[in-house]
């Protein structure tokens, strides 16, 4: 079965801002910075620059996000990399995309600074990092932005061409009617109004398909 896909997403897709921190495995380059500084960052990343990358937290959803693009057609999904490296330290990144077949060909390198303020320049929809302080940045901004965690040891999901999103219910794909009720009111008025509004579509938005 065939998804039917509105052109518009392809005349905007979504453009998701990827840190090189969140999308590999950069640890070890990352202490050194915190202790040496961006100099001998710079050196280390220099020294290693032909050297392979571990995939990150970001890796595997960006992975399947880029997969969806039909091929030879206009994208739904565009990744720009924003990096703390300077530009000519770029290379390693980019030598891991071609490695891992992964179609990232754009991005910003900040030579140390925050990759914040580039959020908005590429006019970026969801931003990831690992860096907090880039990420309160770019909400500030007015971006939908996410901190991730350590890559998980053992990515288990199947099949591995599925991309799967949680959305919470209350005051995002339904009302907040119920929410406000437990925040003024507690657990059992809540409770009671859930049960009430069981068969209800009142307090469900209609969710444009």
């Amino acid at each position: 079965m065939k998804a039917i896909v509105s052109d518009s997403l392809q005349d905007h897709p979504l453009i998701i801002g990827v840190t090189t921190r969140a999308m590999f495995d950069l640890a070890a380059e990352h202490s050194v910075f915190e202790r040496e500084g961006v100099q001998a960052y710079a050196a280390l990343q220099l020294a290693r620059e032909n050297d392979p990358l571990k995939p990150g937290a970001a890796f595997e959803v960006t992975r399947r996000l880029l997969a969806l693009n039909p091929e030879g057609e206009k994208p739904f999904v565009e990744v720009i990399l924003l990096s703390r490296n300077s530009p000519d330290l770029s290379l390693r990144a980019f030598h891991a995309f071609e490695e891992h077949k992964i179609p990232i060909r754009r991005g910003s390198f900040t030579s140390g600074r925050s990759v914040a303020p580039f959020v908005k320049a590429w006019g970026i929809d969801l931003f990831l990092s690992n860096d907090e302080d880039d990420v309160r940045a770019a909400h500030a901004a007015g971006t939908a932005a996410a901190r991730l965690g350590p890559r998980p040891e053992k990515m288990g999901e199947e099949p591995l061409d599925e991309v799967r999103f949680a959305f919470d219910g209350d005051a995002v794909v339904f009302s907040d009617a119920s929410d406000q009720i437990y925040a003024a009111k507690g657990l059992e008025e809540f409770l009671r109004h859930e049960r009430e509004n069981a068969n209800s579509e009142a307090i469900r938005p209609p969710i444009p398909i």
